[in-house]
This record gives C-alpha cells, sequence and structure tokens, in this order.
C-alpha cells in the first residue's frame, strides 16, 4: 500500500521505536486501484515493547491518472511514540513525528508497477528524560528517497516492496512481501523488514494477508516477531488501509 498526516512537521514513513526510523508500514499494501488520481494509505503499527506509530501518505498523479505511467507527488506524515531503556536502565518514551514532500516517476504495466521518489523530509523526536546517547533526539530536515514495486505476473502470487532512506539520522526502511492469491486480488504470504538509523537495528518476520476489500476501502493486516538491538525481542502487528479518489 501506498502511502499529509502533518502539515510539513519540518519539512517527514517506512516506518521507529528505539530511536526512530521509518516505522510506518502503509506501502502498497493492497492491489492497486488506479481508476483514480488520488490516492490515500493509512497504517497503524503497534509491538509488545511499546511503540505505537500511525502514519498517511496522499499520493497523487498531476497530469494523468494513476493507472498511467507518468509523474507523482507525495506527501508523508508520521506520529508515534516509543520506549526504551538507556544504559542506566531508565526507562525512556520518547514522541516522534516526522513528515515528508516528495516527487516521483512510476512505470503502470497491466500486472506490474514501480515508482521511484525523492524529497525533503522533516523529522523530531523529543526524550523524557533526556538521553545524551540517543543521537536522533531534537529537530532534523534532510534528504529523503524511496522505491517500490508490485508484481503479480507469476499467476496466483504476489511479490511487492519498499525501500527507503533518510539523510535524518541515517534512517532506512525495507519491507518484503510474497504472497499466494486466496481469493480474487487477495494474498497470503510471508514478510520480512529491517528498519533502524544512526542508534538501532530491528529486523521482523512475519505473515501478512493482503487486498480484502471493506467497501471502498483495501486493507491489509501482518503480524509476527521482531527482535531489536535496543529493545530485545517481542511482537508486532500492522493494519493498512488504502482509499482511491
Amino acid at each position: 500500500m501506498r502511502r499529509l498526516w502533518l502539515s510539513l512537521l519540518s519539512a517527514t514513513a517506512g516506518a521507529a521505536p528505539a530511536a526512530a526510523a521509518d516505522w510506518y508500514t502503509g506501502v502498497k499494501s493492497s492491489e492497486p486501484d488506479y481508476s483514480n488520481n488520488i490516492v490515500i494509505d493509512a497504517s497503524l503499527t503497534a509491538t509488545t515493547t511499546g511503540s505505537k506509530f500511525a502514519d498517511v501518505s496522499v499520493t497523487v498523479a498531476p497530469t494523468e491518472s494513476l493507472d498511467k505511467t507518468g509523474l507523482r507527488v507525495r506527501a508523508e506524515g508520521m506520529i508515534g511514540e516509543y520506549k526504551y531503556k538507556d544504559a542506566a536502565g531508565t526507562k525512556i518514551t520518547a514522541r516522534e513525528d516526522m513528515a515528508s514532500v516528495m516527487a516521483g516517476y512510476e512505470w503502470v504495466s497491466r500486472n506490474f508497477t514501480y515508482a521511484v521518489y525523492g524529497g525533503i523530509s522533516g523529522q523530531s523526536d523529543t526524550l523524557s528524560p533526556a538521553d545524551p546517547a540517543n543521537q536522533v533526539q531534537g529537530k532534523h530536515i534532510g534528504l529523503k528517497v524511496s522505491g517500490e514495486f508490485y508484481d503479480t505476473r507469476r499467476k496466483n502470487t504476489l511479490l511487492m516492496g519498499y525501500a527507503s532512506y533518510s539523510t535524518n539520522s541515517n534512517s532506512y526502511y525495507v519491507r518484503l512481501k510474497y504472497g499466494w492469491a486466496i481469493s480474487q486480488n487477495v494474498y497470503m504470504g510471508p514478510e520480512v523488514l529491517a528498519l533502524g538509523n544512526s542508534f538501532y537495528q530491528q529486523w521482523r518476520v512475519g505473515v501478512h494477508l493482503t487486498g480484502w476489500k471493506l467497501g471502498p476501502v483495501q486493507l491489509g493486516v501482518s503480524g509476527g516477531y521482531l527482535s531489536d538491538q535496543k529493545q530485545g525481542s517481542g511482537l508486532y502487528s500492522i493494519v493498512d488501509a488504502r482509499l482511491g479518489f
């Protein structure tokens, strides 16, 4: 699922706890519906290690509809909090806000799409109490690039992925899904994720259900195991939603 929650917080998905990276995950989490010029993607992420994040993005095709190859404009926003313990064992609670505006280009065919984006990103991390060892705290403005693809060229299978990198604390986020069709345009299968920045690294592995519909809204859910350099191991869950206009 592809992803303005905040109007340019400092200028922003992916998508974080224990040091903040792209915790949003609402990138192409369902079968693309490109009969529109605007698509809104939203997602909620929660973990047993104390992280809660929400994000939303708006993707616009300024010259053609989204079912045509062409230019794209995307605005993203995210809010959330995460918890961890510092070297002395003190529990730290952090509030993170991000916003970004990017321009990109997408190539669209019958059963395969891929896109690249680049733009400006802003990030704010507030820690309570302060942790001098966490270098991501404070406010930062930098550059962000991302790429994504959605592939159903093999019969009854789905392969999709998203990756982003921001110069704000060297934040990165990667998500890959593979799925088998369990009904029309609905897929189930494994997913893997890696995310982090200059303060921490985390990976996840789980199972997803992607592409089911509730009225005009396309939905995806996933969950599984996570291992975090700062927080230890735990479980994660993600709910994604997409709505086109």
